[in-house]
């Protein structure tokens, strides 16, 4: 009988995108938190050893900058400890583990962007939770890929991320949406991204780390008004600085990234434009 791709985290942003993606080429089970309690470690050993998975994807993770500052110790539990139990397993079991991961591990950059030669210095709790993951599963997971992504637009069964959520504000009638201009990332479709992580692992490229964005960089300002030109949005966008936002200083501002071990993405706006006539198609 063929072993399984189990995907952990199916209904997330990313977790959708890569279960259209795998589910192409492998049977897919895919495990929400509905399923399993990433938080128990009995509950994911025996979720594991149950199904013996030949590939275990974990797109799960404790989000939120602010959540994770004001709930340190469950940000350490999901973004830290239960990666590092998935790279044991991935030893006991024999599976090989694929791992999301993010660029908060990162702080501002004052030119280029962060690659996978960079050394991470994350500036808050989410960014350190994240960056200790990835360093457990690359000394314990003997088969693994640890894949740092960005900022993300894409289908979502919620509008709990930044561009979702703008949209969705501006759809209910919010006429004004204040958008930082003195933030930028490397905006990334999910999809994209998706496809290329099944295309890293099925080709059998290198185990380790890898960066994947979208090419390019922009201000999350006018990454919006993007959108905006595609999707003629209701709300009228001001641009603002991230202070008058978030006076807290524990986000970054300028995290873009990139690869030295893959060609670029296609560009961001690209990117846009596809997801764009999906939003319009639906």
């Amino acid at each position: 009988m063929e072993r399984p791709v189990v995907l952990l985290g199916h209904t997330g942003k990313m977790g959708m995108a890569l279960q259209w993606v795998l589910a192409q080429r492998s049977p897919v089970l895919g495990i929400s938190s509905s399923g399993f309690n990433a938080a128990d470690p009995e509950d994911v050993e025996r979720l594991l050893r149950q199904h013996r998975p030949e590939v275990v994807v974990n797109a799960v993770a404790y989000v939120g900058v602010e959540q994770c500052e004001q709930e340190p110790a469950l940000a350490q539990r999901i973004n830290t400890l239960f990666p590092y139990q998935l790279a044991r397993l991935s030893r006991e079991i024999g599976f090989v583990l694929i791992h999301l991961s993010g660029s908060t591990v990162f702080t501002d950059l004052a030119e280029g962007a962060w690659t996978e030669e960079h050394c991470p210095a994350p500036i808050n709790i989410y960014g350190v939770t994240k960056l200790g993951g990835d360093a457990l599963v690359a000394q314990y997971a003997p088969q693994h890929y640890i894949f740092r992504l960005p900022i993300l637009f894409g289908p979502s069964a919620r509008p709990s991320q930044f561009v979702e959520k703008m949209l969705a504000l501006s759809a209910s009638g919010t006429p004004l949406l204040r958008i930082a201009q003195d933030v930028y990332y490397s905006p990334s479709y999910t999809r994209d991204l998706a496809l290329a992580i099944r295309t890293i692992y099925q080709t059998g490229q290198p185990w380790g780390l890898y960066h994947l964005a979208n090419d390019g960089m922009v201000s999350l300002y006018d990454l919006l008004k993007e959108f905006d030109k595609h999707l003629h949005l209701a709300a009228k966008i001001e641009p603002v600085m991230q202070k008058e936002i978030d006076p807290t200083g524990v986000r970054p501002v300028r995290i873009p990234l990139a690869s030295v071990k893959r060609p670029p993405l296609r560009p961001w706006y690209e990117a846009v434009a596809d997801y764009c006539q999906w939003i319009q198609s639906q």
